[in-house]
């Protein structure tokens, strides 16, 4: 059925087809060939991979996060692929999936995520022969799109409405041709978990409540088409907002006492440092 739909999503003129669906292990051998056959003809296939263990114990050096292992889909239909990429979607300390590493890093090979990898190879038709990173681990590509990234090296997700207004279709309704090829003509078409029947496998929390882990990806690939990231106050901008709020509170309290407006004034002027320094030095890009 996904050969079928490789074929039908190629022939309708897609650019990019997008698998948030790793196929690990072998199964019937005609089966997998048929796959391996339509992924190889489409010639525009992006695939991904995954770090099983949990991301906070590997070592960040500059954008890469260097794992001890990876699970990939097998051997041959990697090797049909245009392109791979990660799809690691690590929560934050309350278990919402906020950001996404930008690359990770096994045994030599540099996997970008599979939104980053998506996004690039739509946008600037990157061929099969073109790596994303060069030699020396670093990509003019992504260096390019100006991807921003915190200190650890991870890319904050934009959830501003494009999980809602991206359009989705069942993946049975695209095979029995119900819907037009113009809904896939030219596009970047993401094909997630849900449509191996697990309907509720790939649920993740997030800020905007719980939606699948394909619309995260669909998300951070429009965040990046579209240019619209998250950027977090830089120190300047901090202080200023602490100045204003400071005069704002000296104003309410100046009609008490003389010292009881300096205490309020200096305590809810601490309390301004505090929270701008925690978030700048958070989330600073």
């Amino acid at each position: 059925l996904h050969a079928e739909l490789v074929r039908k999503l190629k022939k309708a003129g897609a650019r990019v087809i997008t698998f948030d669906i790793c196929f690990e292990n072998e199964g019937d051998p005609q089966e997998d060939q048929a796959l391996v056959d339509a992924v190889r003809e489409a010639g525009n296939v992006v695939l991904p991979v995954f770090c099983p263990d949990a991301l906070k114990n590997y070592k960040v050096t500059g954008p890469i996060r260097r794992v001890r292992r990876v699970r990939q889909n097998f051997a041959a239909l990697t090797d049909a692929a245009l392109a791979v990429g990660h799809i690691n979607a690590p929560p934050s300390a309350d278990g919402k999936r906020r950001w996404v590493p930008l690359s990770l890093e096994h045994e030599g090979n540099v996997y970008f995520s599979l939104a980053v990898e998506s996004a690039t190879r739509f946008q600037y038709r990157v061929p099969r022969d073109r790596h994303m990173v060069s030699p020396g681990g670093t990509s003019s590509l992504v260096v390019d799109r100006d991807i921003p990234v915190n200190r650890h090296g991870e890319l904050s997700v934009n959830y501003a409405g494009q999980h809602i207004s991206v359009s989705h279709f069942p993946l049975f309704r695209v095979l029995d041709g119900s819907v037009p090829d113009s809904e896939f003509a030219g596009k970047l078409v993401v094909v997630g978990q849900t449509a191996l029947g697990r309907i509720n496998a790939d649920v993740q929390p997030t800020p905007v409540g719980e939606i699948f882990g394909v619309f995260i990806q669909t998300t951070l690939i429009d965040n990046i088409l579209k240019r619209e990231f998250l950027h977090r106050q830089g120190p300047g901008s901090s202080l200023a907002v602490v100045l204003l709020l400071s005069f704002v509170s000296y104003a309410l309290f100046a009609q008490l006492s003389w010292w009881m407006s300096l205490v309020a004034w200096l305590g809810l002027t601490s309390g301004y440092l505090v929270g701008a320094a925690s978030l700048f030095g958070l989330h600073s890009y």
